[in-house]
């Protein structure tokens, strides 16, 4: 099961958003202050999971954090819109200030949802994996579609279903493969 870490310097914020978060039924497994603690957290969980956090730390960016962490964690991290240009990139999400709780929980199962199933198939597949054929996506084209329904939740207010359907049908309509339209979208944003 993936795991979540919530990073704020203000520790009183960080417990306030782990409250808001209970109460939605979503468990939180680690709070910190810093990208260090992150790290050292990290490096005690087997089976990934998502990092909440501001686009700076103390000790970090948000984007060199990002850097650091194992391809197994995905960050969200949560920005202003002036901010939100400079973060937008594979597995690191975006949610813009201000946002409803439900949209926090929302974007948190989506996230976690998303990458489960992703790393449940993997899990399930001991066979080393062969050549990709077309059909067949990398990890990082899963990504940048999960980013990019992601960005259409956010900003369009789609369902996963919807954001899903809107990439397919713009993928069939531009006779672009989904990932290739996803690189796109998030690149216009």
């Amino acid at each position: 099961m993936r795991q979540l870490i919530i990073a704020f310097a203000d520790m009183d914020l960080a417990l306030k958003v782990r409250t808001l978060l209970r109460g939605c039924g979503i468990s939180v497994d680690e709070i910190c202050s810093s990208a260090a603690a992150v790290l050292q957290c990290v490096g005690r969980m087997s089976d990934g999971g998502l990092v909440l956090c501001p686009p700076t730390l103390p000790d970090m960016s948000a984007s060199t954090l990002m850097e650091l962490l194992p391809e197994t964690f995905d960050m969200l991290a949560v920005v202003s819109s002036r901010q939100q240009s400079l973060y937008e990139r594979p597995g690191m999400f975006i949610l813009t200030q201000p946002f409803q709780t439900d949209m926090l929980a929302d974007s948190i199962r989506q996230i976690m949802e998303t990458r489960q199933l992703s790393f449940t198939r993997q899990m399930m597949d001991k066979k080393p994996r062969p050549e990709l054929t077309s059909k067949q996506r990398s990890q990082e084209e899963e990504k940048l579609i999960a980013q990019a329904k992601y960005l259409l939740m956010n900003r369009r207010k789609f369902s996963e279903p919807e954001a899903h359907r809107y990439l397919q049908r713009r993928s069939m309509e531009s006779g672009m493969r989904m990932a290739d339209l996803a690189r796109q979208l998030i690149g216009s944003q």
